[in-house]
């Protein structure tokens, strides 16, 4: 690392706080690439802008304590290919720790503490530390002033004497970044806890909006984030209307579905996959039969799940289910609903009921959403 020139444009003589021979000492650029950026000292609140060339590497501008980039300095080189993903693109689980995996490889290495944005941000903040043997820490944001905090979550007996090491550089990071504010409020709450520490600001997904206040990013993911660990905890809970089987629970085999006490006891006994808690779901739309609406409204009452409107088929028997058109059923019963997204597991009948509906049908197993007629994607770019 080697001091670059001090830009003569610079306003450091009006400040009257910091010396331009401290600026000097506190912007330094890779020699290597020359990567560059605007920077604006935390002291005096002036803005250095810098200019200088670009070449193919990947190591990345290293900011001093008390400096800060804007936009942020550590940044995807061009040597470095960042993955852009379809807005329509559903994220799993293992998609999260793959992607988590490539951009831990790609961090600095002189980072000395991992910080979570709870909850969903400690997913990939405990990957990171477990990978980096670095102390890891959650940020708790509040609606209560009183109750944020970044705090230590612990770290077992393989990690010691870190409680006295002073830290230097930290990474904040969050699962997802969609318009920057949830991490700036973040940034504000460690600014608190460790005061003259530099700061990578990092998220796995990012849009193009929130990627001017990151450091760093896996993939770039514009329009709205379908994730497979908070979709019924998130905003779309309030706009969608969901399957049953394959969605809320793994689906029946063929020996479980025998539409008499077989089934009924594999019913009693099926394990979630998704408990929505943050709101009750709008309505759900399963072709179980009627006269499985006690057991039905049960096992939804033992997992916690709330719901507004419980619709199940109108067929007497399971044969008579099978001889009907479930996917044209389905679609009617969800644009009488008029909500916005349906979610269906079965990749044949999320086809059919977007192709009758014209509106949005996520489907797990084709790992995608179908798109309605209006584009809320679009709608959020222009906007």
């Amino acid at each position: 690392m080697l001091p670059i020139p001090f830009p003569p444009t610079t306003h450091a003589a009006d400040s009257p706080h910091v010396s331009a021979a401290v600026y000097r000492r506190r912007l330094e650029v890779c020699a290597a690439c020359e990567h560059h950026g605007s920077h604006r000292c935390l002291e005096s609140d002036v803005l250095l802008p810098l200019t200088a060339r670009r070449k193919m590497c990947a190591c990345p501008l290293d900011r001093w304590s008390g400096v800060e980039s804007l936009p942020p300095a550590f940044r995807p080189h061009p040597g470095i290919q960042v993955r852009v993903i379809d807005p329509h693109t559903w994220i799993t689980m293992r998609q999260l720790i793959d992607d988590t995996a490539w951009m831990c490889g790609h961090l600095p290495g002189d980072i000395d503490a991992v910080i979570g944005v709870a909850r969903s941000g400690l997913i990939p903040a405990q990957q990171i530390a477990c990978a980096r043997h670095l102390p890891l820490f959650a940020c708790r944001i509040s609606w209560s002033y009183a109750e944020e905090a970044v705090v230590d979550v612990g770290n077992g007996w393989r990690l010691t004497d870190y409680g006295r090491k002073r830290f230097r550089k930290v990474l904040l990071v969050d699962d997802t970044a969609w318009h920057g504010r949830s991490m700036n409020g973040a940034t504000a709450l460690v600014r608190r806890k460790f005061p003259d520490v530099q700061i990578v600001r990092a998220a796995v997904y990012a849009t193009s909006h929130s990627q001017e206040f990151l450091d760093a990013w896996a993939c770039t993911y514009d329009g709205l984030h379908y994730l497979e660990w908070n979709l019924f905890n998130s905003g779309h809970a309030e706009t969608l209307a969901t399957d049953f089987d394959g969605i809320l629970c793994p689906d029946f085999s063929v020996e479980e579905d025998d539409d008499g006490p077989r089934y009924r006891e594999a019913l009693r006994a099926r394990r979630a996959l998704h408990t929505p808690r943050r709101r009750a779901l709008s309505a759900i739309i399963t072709a179980r039969l009627e006269k499985y609406r006690q057991l039905t409204a049960a096992w939804l009452a033992h997992y916690g799940i709330r719901y507004q409107r419980l619709v199940m088929g109108p067929w007497a028997t399971k044969g008579e289910r099978q001889r009907a058109d479930v996917a044209a059923w389905k679609a009617r019963e969800f644009v009488s609903t008029g909500l916005e997204m349906f979610v269906e597991s079965n990749p044949a009948q999320a086809e059919a009921i977007h192709r009758q509906t014209g509106k949005k049908v996520l489907c797990p197993a084709l790992g995608r959403v179908l798109p309605g007629r209006l584009e809320d994607e679009a709608l959020f770019r222009s906007g």
